[in-house]
């Protein structure tokens, strides 16, 4: 199972967050991943039995820092993701 939640604002994409809940190789393990162009890519790591100050107390850390005015190179690969199983 996978959560895919999108933001757009008058048609332009803000962030993006893909929350995992559990993962194949550990069921009590899952991870948040969490996008905008403001901030970069971010997770956040969840363990089923950490505590609600366990979990509050989490820091992001950073995937891969980028920056929007760095044009990316010419064989830069584009990833996309996207569900067809909610038409709107």
């Amino acid at each position: 199972m996978t959560v895919l939640i999108g933001l757009a604002i008058n048609g332009i994409s803000k962030i993006g967050i893909i929350h995992h809940p559990f993962s194949q190789e550990n069921p009590e393990l899952g991870r948040t991943t969490i996008g905008t162009l403001e901030h970069g890519c971010l997770t956040l790591e969840y363990d089923d039995k950490s505590s609600r100050e366990d979990l509050l107390k989490r820091i992001p850390s950073t995937i891969k820092p980028f920056s929007i005015d760095e044009i990316p190179p010419e064989d830069h690969k584009l990833r996309v993701a996207t569900t067809i199983s909610h038409f709107s």
